[in-house]
């Protein structure tokens, strides 16, 4: 008998992005779906201030009752931009803009990035997510506008909030991952 091993698995090399840090940008902008400014953390590849026409994928990336900050936000506590960088450096990830918007309500609640119930407070957090988030973005950076080059997804009630929004607008988002989703 003859053995023959199988093959091992080589992720597609991109072409190399030039070194450098992924740039964290953490503005404020006004959702008209909420008649509030919000915040949304934005995350710049490698290469993105060297690159003048290039434009990139996005990834709309939903934190859980762990937050948006105090000190910094979840994912990036969980080493999300450390790790997408080193992805990127090494071509196992395309390069990509990473987006983390604010989804408590002033008041310090979750907002579950869906919409409430009017008898509730009527509250748009789910449009705020797929319409102002997106639009924003869109608007403001190199993005591709297209649901292909868009994925969402989330922690806890932000996996929930990913699953929602890519099922109730899958015109706007083609890629989804949940994270131990809490369903409500």
């Amino acid at each position: 008998r003859t053995f023959t091993p199988t093959p091992t698995f080589t992720p597609t090399r991109w072409p190399q992005p030039p070194s450098g840090r992924i740039n964290r940008i953490d503005t404020k902008f006004h959702s008209n779906a909420l008649n509030l400014d919000q915040r949304v953390l934005i995350y710049l590849p490698p290469g993105y201030d060297a690159q003048s026409t290039r434009r990139y994928p996005v990834m709309y990336m939903l934190h859980g009752y762990g937050g948006f900050g105090n000190p910094s936000p979840e994912w990036e506590q969980w080493g999300l931009k450390d790790r997408a960088e080193e992805m990127m450096n090494n071509g196992a990830l395309k390069p990509v803009i990473i987006v983390q918007p604010d989804g408590f309500e002033p008041n310090g609640q979750p907002s579950l990035f869906f919409n409430h119930a009017p008898q509730i407070d009527g509250k748009r957090y789910g449009d705020y997510v797929w319409q102002d988030v997106v639009s924003y973005i869109d608007t403001n950076y190199r993005t591709i506008r297209s649901r292909t080059s868009r994925a969402i997804g989330g922690f806890s009630f932000g996996g929930q909030g990913a699953l929602s929004l890519s099922l109730l607008h899958p015109e706007v988002f083609a890629i989804v991952g949940a994270h131990s989703p809490s369903f409500r």
